[in-house]
């Protein structure tokens, strides 16, 4: 899910490819390839940078950040089933477990 990933990362400010690559933890290469998915969806939106003409400067589209919105409130009501499951503790230690395997 390197897309949704890389628009979780976009805050307030764009930020270059170079730093998006590095948020996802991925190449640049890479990273430009999601860049380009995700604005020809309508999810991202490319700029030239401020002070750097070859750079450029990336940032979510109203779009975008709707489709984020879905998404972690997805992502929380699942969290939440399986606290009310298995407990805060327990979700705890496999979510860590499963970080551990990622890494």
């Amino acid at each position: 899910m390197p897309d949704v990933k890389l628009l979780w990362c976009l805050g307030d400010e764009p930020i270059s490819v170079q730093r998006a690559a590095e948020m996802i933890g991925t190449t640049k290469q890479f990273a430009a390839k999601t860049v380009a998915k995700l604005q020809k969806a309508g999810l991202l939106q490319v700029a030239t940078a401020t002070g750097d003409r070859r750079a450029l400067a990336i940032s979510a589209t109203r779009k975008g950040l709707d489709l984020v919105d879905v998404v972690t409130r997805e992502r929380d009501a699942i969290e939440q089933e399986w606290r009310d499951k298995i407990g805060q503790v327990t979700l705890g230690q496999l979510t860590a477990g499963m970080a551990g395997l990622l890494r």
